[in-house]
């Protein structure tokens, strides 16, 4: 295979991987925005994340998040990053906190 054609497909696949979106699902009641533990690719699933979600990854709070009064708290501990953020059927609120000078950055809505 020629340099330039493995160049070339190098690029397609790390092009095609920066866009990827994928759907994160928050488990476990409270914790860190940036802690993979709290993210599943399903909802109420254990089929954790590797990584925290990214500017291109949805994520939804739902009805399995786990949150309870008094136990319903994402704090933002490291700069965090969502193309929409989807809250669906919660049953408690959801409250952020930030720690620090960190933000969440939304790159699409929020619902």
């Amino acid at each position: 295979m020629s340099k330039k054609l493995t160049l070339s497909i190098l690029i397609g696949f790390f092009t095609l991987y920066a866009v990827a979106q994928n759907d994160y699902y928050w488990v476990g009641g409270s914790g860190f925005y940036d802690d993979v533990a709290h993210w599943a690719s399903s909802s109420g699933g254990d089929d954790y994340r590797s990584v925290e979600p990214g500017p291109t990854d949805n994520v939804y709070f739902d009805e399995n998040s786990g949150f309870t009064y008094g136990d319903n708290v994402v704090t933002i501990r490291a700069t965090g990053f969502a193309k929409d953020i989807i809250f669906n059927e919660t049953t408690v609120p959801v409250t952020f906190e930030q720690d620090g000078q960190q933000k969440l950055h939304i790159y699409g809505s929020s619902e």
